[in-house]
C-alpha cells in the first residue's frame, strides 16, 4: 500500500509519497511547473505521487533532464548547506527567494545566481542579509 500525505508550504500543496520514493518514473519538473523553491525541494527528497524522487535517480535516468537538473541542482545544493547550519527547509527556501528575487528576475535567472553565488562566494550574497546565527524561533 502506498502512503502518501499532502505536504502544504506557503498555500500550495503537493502530494508526497513516503513509502516508496525510489519507484515511479523518472521525470524532472520544468520551470513552466515550479513554483517556489519548495516545489524544487520536494521533487528532489519525496518525488510526487507517480514520479520517483530526483536523488533516487540512476545516472541513465538523469541523462535525459540534464538541462533541467543543472539549474535546479543550484537551489539543492544551497538548500543543502543551509539545513546543515540547522536552518529549517521551509525558512531557507523563504529566504533564497528573497534575496536571489525569485519571482521577479525569473526563475532561471535565480537558480542562475544562486548557483553562481554558491560557487564563487559560498552564498556571500545570502549571509549579507542573513547572519549564520540568526536562526527563527521554533
Amino acid at each position: 500500500m502506498k502512503l502518501i500525505h499532502t505536504a502544504v508550504s506557503r498555500g500550495l500543496s503537493w502530494k508526497v509519497t513516503t513509502a516508496h520514493p525510489e519507484k515511479g518514473k523518472a521525470v524532472i519538473s520544468s520551470l513552466r511547473e515550479i513554483s517556489c523553491l519548495h516545489t524544487i525541494w520536494a521533487a528532489y527528497k519525496y518525488g510526487n505521487e507517480d514520479t520517483k524522487a530526483v536523488e533516487k535517480f540512476t545516472k541513465d535516468e538523469m541523462r535525459p533532464f540534464k538541462d533541467k537538473w543543472t539549474l535546479q541542482n543550484n537551489a539543492i545544493l544551497a538548500l543543502k548547506r543551509l539545513l546543515a547550519e540547522g536552518v529549517d527547509i521551509h525558512t531557507a527556501c523563504s529566504r533564497l527567494e528573497d534575496v536571489y528575487h525569485w519571482g521577479i528576475c525569473g526563475k532561471a535567472s535565480c537558480l542562475r545566481g544562486i548557483g553562481n553565488d554558491y560557487r564563487r562566494n559560498n552564498l556571500g550574497k545570502y549571509y549579507d542579509r542573513y547572519s549564520p546565527t540568526d536562526l527563527p524561533l521554533s
